[in-house]
């Protein structure tokens, strides 16, 4: 699951996994995204081809799963088939909450 949330994150931000001619701050895309995240700042990681094209929102969805996908924790992480659920869902309004398998179990 890990590398699949990395190829979604390669994807987005037009980014390798791993640069060794960048700083070492962002030398690491998984580490890079989560710390661009925290600081609030999640529509910056996206590759400049792909802004502004009127998908930004699902743009951030997709991010989102990604971010789950490459949580350190791999019990933290989803199933295939949660993935698969969310990205089918990507830009449609949903009431629901996204639930992790391991946050169904504590339910």
């Amino acid at each position: 699951m890990y590398s699949f949330g990395v190829v979604m994150l390669e994807l987005l931000t037009g980014k390798r996994p791993f640069e060794v001619c960048k700083p070492r701050a962002s030398r690491e895309l998984v580490g890079w995204v989560q710390q661009m995240r925290r600081e609030g700042k999640p529509e910056q990681v996206f590759d400049p081809l792909l802004r502004g094209k009127g998908f930004d929102e699902e743009m951030l969805q997709v991010l989102d799963v990604a971010c789950m996908c490459v949580n350190q924790n791999p019990l933290k992480r989803p199933t295939i088939k949660e993935v698969v659920d969310w990205l089918k869902n990507v830009g449609h309004p949903t009431n629901t909450k996204i639930k992790t398998s391991e946050e169904k179990q504590i339910s």
